[in-house]
């Protein structure tokens, strides 16, 4: 465990030195052929969200799937830039296990239950604006 929290030390001081905040990374993803299409920041907070007026042919349930579909491919794609981010410095570190296994305090669960959270709030919010436009 020491060793881990070393290599992960040494990851933060690189980072620092080499000024590549991860803070400043966005992922983007898109689904029903472009018409939707979302960016995030690490831990999966959404940045942008758009919805081109094509897509409300969908149907709400069809529009939340493909929402749903956006924002997730977002993620993954934050992630796999963060993963290259911090594996292009030399490291074989990776970072999601790393917080997977020394997650004592509970971070990565907290981030899970809040990505959850907001994924429903997301949700609640798609069905308010879908219930308005009929």
């Amino acid at each position: 465990m020491d060793d881990a929290m070393r290599q992960a030390r040494e990851q933060i001081e690189k980072l620092s030195r080499q000024h590549m905040p991860l803070a400043d990374l966005e992922g983007s993803g898109e689904a029903a052929d472009g018409l939707v299409t979302a960016r995030v920041k690490p831990g999966g907070k959404p940045s942008e969200i758009k919805i081109d007026p094509r897509a409300m042919r969908l149907g709400s349930e069809a529009l939340s799937e493909e929402l749903m579909k956006a924002v997730t491919a977002a993620i993954d794609d934050v992630a796999h830039k963060i993963t290259e981010t911090i594996g292009g410095l030399g490291s074989n570190v990776d970072p999601l296990e790393l917080a997977r296994r020394h997650d004592s305090s509970g971070v990565v669960a907290r981030a899970m239950e809040d990505f959850q959270r907001q994924s429903k709030d997301l949700q609640s919010t798609i069905d308010h604006v879908m219930r308005q436009l009929r």
